[in-house]
């Protein structure tokens, strides 16, 4: 019992540097990948209570010159606090709240728990006349899906930037938040790049926490996009740690090969680990590159093997069985390490 004060005192100490940290936008934690874990392994992570006033005045009351994008569900704003720190509003009107009021619920429930480099921040929320506002640190560079096909990122930052920051990511949430926590509707939208093109997950709206104990959990109402949802969640409502592992090297092989544009080009319905797949069957494996990026100018000839090797890394996380898939922290291995990779099967 004598260190029962110790404990809370500590907790309220780390809660205001962390606090004072955020505000000033340094966010030197994030760069470490640091929880904020005090008192039995609870995470605590106070998310702030906006005024309306404070959200019109970082607007310029919703101005159409800080729009950033609208949606059936929310519409987006860009506004700076009167701190300086820069943030994206999502504004919800009364009946778009209503039809949605579950998943921002989850959105709070789950990313409010979180705090790494690779996930965006949920800094707060407001609720006013039936409206309601979530407030997100503001991602200078849109999502990846704004940069997937003829992009002017050179490799290196691909890779080693936004390729193994994804990954980092992932494996925060499934094993180092030590929440278990799948994310269900990874795709490029759902990752936001900040200035220096640092990768962000986002949209927590559908994503689940594994049970106590549990590899694998069910939901009761499938949400996906075709492609880039495993076929276990989508064929029978199961997931597991290994279905964000699926959801991921399909965004890799999309950033690799360019396979929406393979569809558009040859009315292709084939999801892009079937096309790669064939691929390599055929020992054309260079033709799964995306020339755009093969081709740039100043990719050296390890780039390319870098890139094919990506390839094969992920043909080993399709597998239709997820007991056949790595861990998020294996992936991360194989791809940081130039030994050779064992295991290709059919996906």
């Amino acid at each position: 019992m004598e260190r029962e004060p110790a404990a809370t005192s500590s907790g309220k100490i780390v809660y205001i540097v962390i606090y004072f940290q955020k505000r000033n936008n340094t966010h030197p934690l994030h760069h470490l990948g640091i929880t904020l874990s005090v008192m039995g392994g609870m995470r605590c992570y106070c998310l702030r209570k906006f005024n309306l006033s404070e959200l019109e005045a970082a607007t310029n009351n919703f101005s159409e010159e800080n729009l950033i994008g609208e949606s059936d569900s929310c519409t987006v704003y860009k506004g700076k606090l009167r701190d300086g720190f820069e943030v994206a509003i999502k504004a919800y009107s009364e009946m778009q709240y209503k039809a949605c009021r579950k998943e921002c619920e989850n959105e709070e429930y789950i990313a409010g728990k979180l705090l790494h480099k690779n996930i965006v921040e949920l800094v707060g929320c407001c609720s006013s006349g039936g409206l309601f506002y979530q407030v997100y640190e503001y991602m200078h560079n849109r999502s990846l899906s704004d940069h997937l096909h003829g992009s002017k990122i050179q490799w290196p930052k691909i890779f080693n930037a936004i390729i193994q920051g994804i990954a980092i990511g992932v494996d925060y949430l499934h094993e180092q938040c030590g929440l278990g926590i799948v994310h269900l509707h990874l795709k490029p939208s759902s990752i936001l790049l900040f200035h220096d093109y640092t990768p962000k997950i986002c949209d927590f709206s559908i994503s689940n926490m594994l049970p106590d104990s549990a590899k694998e959990g069910t939901v009761d109402t499938v949400i996906g996009t075709w492609g880039f949802t495993a076929p276990e969640y989508m064929l029978s409502r199961r997931f597991s740690i290994k279905s964000g592992v699926y959801s991921f090297v399909v965004i890799l092989l999309e950033l690799l090969t360019g396979w929406s544009r393979h569809q558009e080009a040859k009315n292709c319905k084939d999801p892009v680990n079937v096309l790669v797949w064939g691929l390599w069957k055929t020992g054309k494996l260079e033709e799964c590159v995306d020339p755009r990026l093969a081709r740039a100018t100043g990719v050296t000839e390890s780039q390319v093997e870098e890139m094919k090797r990506c390839i094969h890394v992920a043909l080993l996380c399709v597998e239709e069985d997820p007991a056949l898939r790595p861990d998020m922290s294996d992936v991360l291995r194989m791809l940081r390490d130039n030994s050779p990779i064992t295991g290709r099967r059919s996906p």
